[in-house]
């Protein structure tokens, strides 16, 4: 191969391009960076979420204004409202002299306690002219107690009751005319004999007292 044929020619060689380089417009590139898209969903997602927005705004606003204006009808009332009570001061007397029937003791330190385990829920005690002790059960049943002896004299349950509602509740007791008588929860007031030997309903539970 001769050299000729290495060796490029002069007339093939290149020559600069004239053309300028493309540049970027900065207000050019601004505007396509910042132009809305064309997508007509676009546009109905914004009109949407603008209008919730508008919306929202409105009802937060009426909520406002309907609070204030309930307290201002609040503060109104409050204000003009005259309450027909005219509170006083009040002032304890001085403590009296702990004298006479008040004069500190230890009489219940000495104390004690009687047929314990053998009768349970006791809540009220009348005491007859002998001595007698009488009261009522949580079980219902209705006792008379002298000494160590408990006797039974009444029952304001049914048989085999398991409940407090079934067995009654004796509460309050107490003697007048040698007879016992028992304020019961369930039952009513019931009149009983001191030896046992009747039982007497004489307020129902169901009685209108008020009639």
């Amino acid at each position: 191969m001769s050299e000729e044929e290495e060796s490029p020619s002069l007339d093939e060689e290149e020559t600069p391009d004239d053309t300028e380089p493309e540049t970027m417009d900065p207000d050019q590139d601004s505007f396509t960076l910042n132009q809305e898209p064309s997508d007509p969903n676009y546009s109905s997602l914004v009109d949407n979420i603008t209008n919730r927005i508008s919306s929202a705004s409105s009802v937060c606003k009426r909520s406002v204004q309907l609070i204030s204006l309930l307290l201002v009808v609040m503060v109104a009332v409050i204000v003009s409202y005259s309450p027909p009570i005219r509170p006083v001061t009040f002032r304890m007397p001085p403590a009296p002299k702990l004298t006479g029937a008040l004069t500190e003791n230890s009489r219940l330190r000495s104390t004690q306690q009687i047929l314990k385990s053998r009768i349970v829920g006791p809540e009220s005690i009348a005491i007859g002219s002998d001595g007698t002790l009488y009261t009522g059960l949580a079980n219902g049943k209705i006792v008379s107690v002298r000494g160590k002896v408990i006797t039974e004299i009444g029952y304001t349950g049914h048989v085999h009751c398991s409940s407090e509602e079934t067995c009654g509740r004796p509460l309050g007791v107490r003697i007048h005319n040698e007879s016992l008588y028992v304020i019961n929860a369930y039952k009513g007031i019931l009149k009983v004999s001191l030896n046992g030997d009747s039982q007497q309903v004489l307020v129902n539970m169901r009685t209108n007292l008020f009639d």
